[in-house]
């Protein structure tokens, strides 16, 4: 089971329904409930975040 799990994670790595993260920010005094957008393609596709972030490797998720 947990091979498939890593799977499903990989392959939303790398295909997600998600195109952005979208949150709130509300304590940092500049502008309070401004939303700030950040697209997910860009953090998973990022060399500084995770190794041969191209390639489809499922087995990176094991812990």
């Amino acid at each position: 089971m947990r091979k498939a799990a890593n799977f499903l994670v990989e392959a939303q790595r790398l295909e997600g329904i998600l195109t952005r993260i979208a949150q709130r920010r509300s304590n940092d005094g500049s502008n309070p409930g401004t939303h700030v957008s950040v697209p997910t393609c860009v953090v998973h596709r990022n060399n500084a975040v995770y190794d041969n972030p191209g390639v489809f490797s499922p087995p990176k998720w094991r812990s």
